[in-house]
């Protein structure tokens, strides 16, 4: 593969490292792989419908920790050319932060990421096969 795209994938799987190791290993040299995943941080957010709070989707299994899935991109032979452990993109931020007493009070994640850009709930790596 050229490219491989896991958003919100790891959280979901029995093993997680294992996934992602494959996922690297499908790669061609110079393959690059994008992936998402919701913050461990996320496991202390406010519970909403759409999912703010790690156990509001209920197929959740536990949140990949960002320092072990650095380890395994790099045992796995990736050079990681851009994260961010908590993205949070500038415009759907303050979209989330004009929105979040609608959010707050009617218990559910706003459109276009709002909320989730401004709690910082995705984490984000793009990585490229060395």
């Amino acid at each position: 593969m050229d490219a491989v795209i896991s958003a919100h994938n790891l959280e979901h799987c029995d093993e997680p490292a294992a996934v992602l190791a494959a996922m690297c290993g499908a790669l061609t040299r110079s393959g690059k792989l994008y992936l998402s995943f919701p913050c461990a941080e996320s496991v202390h957010f406010p519970s909403r419908r759409g999912t703010l709070q790690f156990s509001d989707d209920p197929t959740h299994r536990e949140p990949p920790l960002w320092a072990a899935v650095l380890v395994d991109l790099e045992k796995s032979g990736m050079k990681v050319e851009w994260q961010n452990r908590r993205y949070r993109p500038a415009v759907p931020l303050v979209l989330g932060a004009l929105l979040e007493p609608i959010s707050a009070m009617n218990q559910r994640v706003m459109p276009l990421g709002s909320t989730w850009a401004l709690w910082g709930f995705e984490s984000v790596i793009w990585a490229t096969k060395a």
